[in-house]
């Protein structure tokens, strides 16, 4: 596996509509257990998509996934999505209907995935990326989420769901890792 190389600013991603909408959806905003800023998800999935090198549309439906998968914000994003890419649009519907059908609050199971394998990729990087910021929240401050097990168990039922390959879990962790 080659060394994982972090997106630069001035990559093309962020100068399309979807990028553009959830940052400024996103804003300066924080995460409220993690301090984690929120764009760093989705500027963190975008290294590992990229290093990957998955599709355009496939990069584009990442920066979309948060806004598809809040019911007002989906509303809002249909009025404004015609200047958005199609593909991208469609594989974000789709991440939303199977991501949305397995939180933590759902009886612990294995979730369903998609026929699709582009939103399996999504799926995997979202999870893969929670988990870690996740993690690092729990070493930084012991006790902050209240369901904290039932997080990690919600975590790996995803993971073992997407047959997680531990390598690319690892792979991932280094690249966030990076300073």
């Amino acid at each position: 596996m080659t060394e994982p190389k972090p997106i630069n600013e001035g990559h093309w991603v962020h100068q399309t509509a979807e990028y553009k909408m959830v940052a400024a959806y996103y804003g300066n905003r924080v995460a409220k257990r993690s301090s984690c800023r929120l764009m760093e998800h989705i500027d963190e999935g975008l290294m590992l998509l990229e290093n990957w090198g998955v599709g355009i549309p496939l990069l584009r439906a990442w920066c979309l996934h948060p806004l598809m998968q809040d019911d007002r914000l989906y509303l809002e994003y249909i009025q404004y999505g015609s200047t958005m890419n199609e593909q991208a649009t469609r594989i974000a519907v789709e991440y939303r209907a199977i991501a949305n059908a397995y939180l933590p609050k759902h009886q612990s199971r294995l979730p369903d995935i998609s026929a699709m394998d582009e939103v399996n990729t999504l799926l995997l990087v979202d999870k893969l990326h929670n988990r870690w910021q996740f993690e690092n929240t729990c070493m930084r401050r012991p006790g902050i989420y209240p369901n904290e097990q039932r997080l990690r168990q919600y975590f790996h039922e995803w993971l073992e769901a997407l047959s997680l390959n531990q390598s690319v879990a690892i792979a991932a962790n280094k690249l966030w890792s990076q300073p």
